[in-house]
């Protein structure tokens, strides 16, 4: 972003976040107390407990969601005994009964017999049906639950992991009898209360919110106690009080939530999947947690949606630019005030995602299901990964078969594209129209090429299939027009905000919502040929501000410490240094830290922070083969001795990177200086913005060219697969499996491939192999020869040789002549990379260890 305004704002911001993700001690002395309300609203809990109880009385499937959300909320795993109650999915567990080791196969930690009865309820690709967690007894909680698991019954691979620990097993065993009742329920009140401490906000901090759609964390957590209680706790008289005090995060979208939004949600109970959310007002419907397989702009190997806002309609403006020059115009219903902005088709998919498509909960009328077909539409324009309908094509029901209700010419097409395990590749969902609004969607739908399931589901219901067939010639074009902007208005009331809630934004492309320091943010996002306006919670906007290569790098300069700390360059330089010498195999890590970095929130050292409870970006998958960071350590406490709190370990990163590149034989540069570090470090956003070894060139395009760099960075940056190792894992699929046939990948070269096949077996997890071979210890060119003979390691690696301008790179520097200018190019890349997303100025802070916030 070109405004340092901004990210000025979001270091405060950040301040908020790492106070809410940590689970304080001394909570109590924070301003926690039972009895809190005593005085300045003596019902409040009264209340809770009474419409709680008179909900349960009439709806007692409500008890296990309402509990949930206690423990979605404070963002804490475990507490499994909260299964005695509730239901799940099918979606949850069916990997246990059809595929879980990818062979077809069941768990075998899993009860056979319980594996038979499972099937009869739960078909391979049953995304609706609800099992009960605790069998015949999931209305009422009780120890029940640790009998089953004590069986091998638990619904969950997370159940049977119990087992597997010698506590957490003698925990189940002693409590799998009535006579553990007393015991299970003291415990759990305890636990409960433990939890309820959980990154709590309280004096001055967040709010108290007015309005239900900002949910209170406080009002959830007695949610979560008094559900229990009507289930039977209170009747042992074994209630427990809470603390309360809880204050809210103004922040319009919690961490944790943007989590569930981008990312699957692992196989854990209280994190359960598949829209197990119940018993929030109508208002906050688009908070319950649902897959969304047909997501095209969300798109992430089946990622969901779970946003905590309501969500409004296009700008007047922008449809028309699409061909829909009616029906959205100025009749468009004015008085929403700013909270999200989306691209019309998000709305189809919420819609199509298992939100009541009959639209009671959200009062979309009695024809509904018209405006379900009609928003339905917005499928005419755009398009979608892959991986959004993929096991149509290959695996519909578990059994290696495709979906019988798409065209069988069109399957066939469609395997051209995307091949099985396909997760970037990118497809039009209406076909030579995707630019255009259309009615060429419905003529697709009717002749059974609708991309998505919810697509065909459409021929299902006789009146949206009806509508469909009415539609599907050109002759339909302005009642469908018209009809569109019909269903978008209906759509567009639904919870909005209107008189003093929310707030008049003052800019478009990059706004705060109120004058706090933790306000939400709005961001430009080019999509087709419009402006698609999107507003999340400042959390996620920046994770997508630090993509940018900004105007902020200009607080970056050389030689920055060259008044406060003249030696810092210099004492960095010498430990790499002497590091390398002696483990040359260091220099390729500590080279990558500055990159995996720099990709994820920006250049600021997020990669370096620890987590107590390992969700910091250190644990995320692709970085676990990072080493040296306690070399990292070293050069701080040096740099602390010489000048304190001067030097940022974002900086020590860059200047890291730098000198073990040069202590291999390879170019220097001049580092650019100046960064701070930031405060927040999360392993979601680094599983998500880290550029996987198996990406093709249109991923690699992508997200170069949305962090600003160029193709020419791409293939320059590659070059630094020139030292180095890499685990068998990151290329495995290449030499056994590459299209799920058991194959291999036919543009890697088939003698390297034999070669690679005697190092690495096909479960293998710890085998290192060179990336440039022979040579791995020394930077040079001959990564781009390797690469030229199809020898390159990874898909990403290969992938160079599919676009004209990186293969062209690649050729070109394939020989020592290349030498000088393939060094003189990294030194340039490696400077634009060190730019994305930093922090300077006032914002962020220099951190006195690089491994802990101040």
């Amino acid at each position: 972003m070109a405004n340092q305004k901004v990210l000025l704002c979001f270091a405060l911001q950040l301040i908020f976040v790492i106070s809410a993700l940590h689970h304080t001690a001394n909570a109590q002395a924070q301003g926690l107390k039972v009895g809190f309300y005593a005085h300045t609203c003596p019902k409040a809990e009264a209340i809770v407990t009474q419409i709680i109880h008179q909900t349960m009385a009439v709806a007692p499937s409500l008890g296990a969601p309402l509990m949930r959300m206690h423990f979605h909320d404070c963002f804490v795993r475990g507490c499994e005994g909260g299964h005695t109650i509730g239901t799940s999915h099918c979606s949850s567990f069916n990997n246990r009964l059809y595929n879980f080791s990818g062979k077809n196969d069941s768990d075998p930690t899993l009860d056979s017999e319980y594996v038979d009865r499972l099937k009869m309820k739960c078909k391979p690709a049953d995304p609706i049906t609800l099992v009960e967690m605790d069998p015949g007894s999931f209305k009422t909680f009780d120890v029940k639950y640790f009998d089953l698991v004590a069986k091998r019954r638990g619904l969950f691979t997370s159940d049977a992991a119990l087992l597997d620990d010698s506590e957490t097993k003698a925990y189940v065993v002693n409590h799998a009898t009535a006579s553990g009742t007393a015991s299970f329920f003291k415990d759990f009140g305890v636990s409960m209360v433990n939890m309820g401490r959980v990154g709590v906000l309280t004096g001055s901090a967040g709010q108290i919110r007015k309005i239900w759609v900002r949910v209170s964390s406080g009002l959830s957590l007695a949610l979560g106690f008094e559900s229990v209680s009507s289930l039977g706790f209170g009747s042992h008289g074994l209630e427990f009080r809470s603390r309360t005090r809880v204050r809210v995060s103004r922040s319009r979208v919690r961490v944790r939530s943007l989590v569930r939004a981008l990312g699957p949600v692992p196989d854990s109970g209280f994190l359960s999947r598949s829209g197990s959310w119940l018993g929030f007002a109508s208002r906050s419907w688009v908070r319950a947690s649902s897959p969304v397989p047909d997501s095209g702009f969300w798109s992430r190997s089946g990622s969901r949606a779970s946003v905590c806002v309501p969500i409004l309609g296009l700008g007047p403006g922008s449809v028309p630019s699409l061909g829909l020059d009616s029906g959205l115009g100025p009749g468009s219903s004015p008085g929403p005030r700013s909270q999200v902005w989306v691209r019309v088709r998000i709305w189809s998919r919420v819609l199509s995602a298992g939100l009541d498509p009959g639209g009671s909960s959200m009062g979309l009328g009695p024809k509904s299901h018209e405006i379900w077909d009609r928003v339905q539409g917005g499928h005419t324009i755009g398009t979608s990964h892959c991986t959004a309908f993929n096991n149509r094509l290959y695996n519909f029901t578990g059994n290696g078969d495709t979906d019988p209700s798409l065209d069988s010419e069109y399957i066939d097409k469609l395997k051209m594209k995307c091949k099985p395990a396909d997760q970037t590749t990118l497809v039009e969902m209406d076909p030579g129209s995707f630019k255009t609004f259309d009615v060429e969607y419905f003529s697709l739908v009717a002749k059974r090429r609708g991309l998505f399931t919810s697509d065909a589901a459409l021929l299902d219901d006789s009146e949206t299939k009806a509508y469909v067939v009415n539609h599907a010639t050109a002759s339909g074009t302005a009642t469908f027009f018209k009809d569109f902007g019909v269903s978008m208005v209906n759509m567009g009331r639904v919870g909005v905000l209107t008189g003093s809630a929310g707030q008049i934004r003052k800019y478009l492309d990059a706004v705060f919502l109120s004058s706090t320091s933790d306000s939400s943010v709005c961001i430009v996002i080019k999509m087709a040929s419009q402006k698609v306006l999107i507003c999340f919670a400042l959390q996620l906007i920046f994770i997508f501000s630090v993509l940018h290569h900004t105007a902020n790098a200009q607080g970056l300069k050389v030689g920055f410490y060259k008044n406060t700390c003249p030696k810092a360059e210099a004492i960095v330089a010498q430990i790499t240094h002497d590091t390398v010498k002696v483990a040359p195999t260091l220099a390729a890590p500590l080279m990558r830290m500055h990159y995996h970095d720099c990709f994820v929130r920006g250049c600021e050292g997020s990669l370096l922070l620890n987590s107590a409870t390992n969700q910091s970006e250190k644990f995320a998958t692709p970085n676990l083969s990072l080493r040296g960071f306690q070399i990292i350590d070293k050069i701080k406490t040096a740099l602390e001795k010489e000048c304190p709190q001067v030097v940022s370990c974002a900086d020590i990163v860059a200047l890291v990177a730098r000198d073990s590149v040069a202590a291999l034989n390879g170019p220097t540069w001049e580092v650019e200086t100046g960064r701070r570090d930031g405060r927040v470090s999360n392993i979601t956003e680094a599983l998500r913005q880290l550029v996987p070894p198996f990406a093709n060139i249109t991923a690699l395009r992508t997200a170069f060219s949305t962090r600003g760099l160029s193709a020419k960075d791409i293939a320059v940056l590659s070059g630094a697969h020139t030292i180095g190792t890499s685990h068998c894992t990151a290329f495995n699929n290449r030499l056994y499996n590459f299209t799920g046939k058991g194959d291999t990948d036919p543009t890697l070269d088939s003698e390297y491939i034999d070669e690679l096949k005697k190092k690495c077996k096909p479960a293998d997890r710890t085998t290192l192999v060179e990336m440039d071979p022979g040579s791995f210890k020394t930077f040079d060119v001959k990564y781009f020869q390797v690469v030229a003979k199809r020898r390159g390691l990874f898909s990403s690696d290969s992938a160079l040789l599919d676009d004209s301008e990186t293969k062209t790179y690649v050729l070109s520097h394939a020989s020592s002549s290349g030498t000088s200018s393939f060094f003189k190019d990294f030194g340039v890349s490696m400077v634009n990379m060190g730019r994305l997303g930093v922090l300077t100025g006032s914002a962020g802070e220099i951190r006195k260890v690089c491994s802990a916030v101040n």
